[in-house]
């Protein structure tokens, strides 16, 4: 938490995104340090020309993006959609005039802006197959996947692995998130790969592999607008 003011400044010095506050808390606030007002922020309407002259195709979201998370949260469009749509209609119709984006689809169009403008060159349907790894150097670099061709990849500074979830890995989900749920809202390539492969150290997998937190979210989430139970009811937008 220390360092998320510093993150976030960070992304608005070096792309197109621009953040704004909502009105949400902590998951769990009831917690030591749990807030339940203003912890959570969302990017605010990006438009899409960010991204003019870049060969990026950028996968639909499960979940329409239509409104901002704050609009979704205030003006609760999922209970009374016509009269929101209505209300709001000259702001919505100008977001599609500009080719604007909100929530998930804004963010990741604003990553990609500031990755490509600083140079950074990008592998769109390539699958990562295997890290290499030495007990004396650790993560030295990665191989990859790319129409039946094995690519590698060396690093001085590191490897992430950003796979999101594994909420398509019926599974993984029965054996750790177990119980009835309503639907997934996620993509369905959300396999989590690399978190199935073999633990190459304890220093290379995320603290929560290796230490697992005495704190325990509920396997199955009611979602207070819509009233559905969803699994990982996030919108992760990818590109491919």
């Amino acid at each position: 938490m220390q360092s998320a003011p510093a993150m976030l400044a960070f992304l608005e010095r070096h792309t197109p995104l621009r953040f704004q506050l909502t009105t949400e808390g902590d998951p769990l606030d009831g917690n030591a340090g749990g807030k339940t007002f203003g912890r959570m922020v969302t990017p605010a309407p990006l438009r899409a020309r960010v991204l003019a002259g870049a060969s990026l195709k950028l996968r639909c979201s499960p979940l329409p993006h239509v409104y901002t998370y704050q609009e979704v949260i205030g003006d609760d469009p999922y209970h009374y959609p016509l009269r929101v749509a209505l209300r709001l209609s000259p702001r919505i119709i100008w977001r599609w005039l500009t080719g604007a984006r909100t929530k998930g689809a804004a963010l990741i169009t604003g990553l990609l802006a500031g990755c490509l403008a600083h140079g950074c060159r990008l592998e769109t349907a390539a699958r990562v197959v295997r890290l290499d790894y030495t007990p004396e150097r650790g993560v030295t670099g990665a191989w990859f996947s790319r129409q039946g061709r094995l690519t590698q990849v060396k690093t001085t500074q590191g490897v992430v692995l950003a796979s999101g979830g594994f909420e398509w890995d019926a599974l993984r989900r029965s054996r750790h998130f177990p119980g009835a749920f309503d639907f997934i809202s996620s993509p369905p390539p959300m396999r989590g790969t690399p978190t199935g492969w073999p633990r190459l150290s304890a220093r290379v997998w995320p603290i929560w592999i290796r230490r697992p937190s005495p704190v325990r979210f509920p396997r199955a989430m009611k979602d207070s607008v819509t009233g559905c139970r969803s699994f990982f009811s996030m919108n992760p937008m990818s590109c491919w």
